[in-house]
């Protein structure tokens, strides 16, 4: 428990690979200052997809209060960032993960995947591109030390 701000890929892995109930306090105690900490300071974005993944693996009235907590947070996330990437794979997480315990988040993120499947199926991934033409290019020397 007081470790758990050293878990990454590895420890998600393997409490999905043996779950175990004793897990979900572990998981609770991860969120939220290890979930937004490691994701601002080390942009570890696969992590925070993996311990989203573990935590719905559960299915249980626990992980469905996590995962509600993450998905209902205003902002998304504590500092700016393009974050549509985190949340269309959470939602999809949620949504892949059927049980009774997300049957509440189900019918919140029902209108999400329907805007999502759209978009895929006509083909339009990112309707707005950005625009980078008028964004200088940097040409100045990078200093270097030895």
């Amino acid at each position: 428990m007081s470790n758990n701000w050293k878990m990454g890929l590895t420890s998600f892995s393997l409490m999905q690979d043996y779950p175990n109930n004793s897990y979900m306090d572990v998981l609770k105690r991860y969120y939220p200052r290890n979930y937004y900490g490691i994701l601002h300071w080390e942009e570890k974005i696969a992590e925070q997809l993996a311990y989203i993944e573990t935590v719905a693996s559960y299915k249980v009235a626990g992980s469905a209060e996590i995962l509600k907590m993450i998905l209902n947070r205003k902002p998304f996330m504590p500092y700016p960032a393009d974050t549509s990437y985190l949340k269309e794979k959470l939602i999809y997480i949620i949504w892949n993960n059927p049980c009774q315990a997300y049957m509440e988040l189900r019918k919140q993120i029902e209108p999400s995947i329907q805007k999502y499947e759209y978009e895929r199926k006509i083909g339009r991934v990112n309707p707005l591109p950005i625009d980078t033409s008028d964004i200088p290019k940097d040409t100045s020397p990078e200093p270097v030390r030895w």
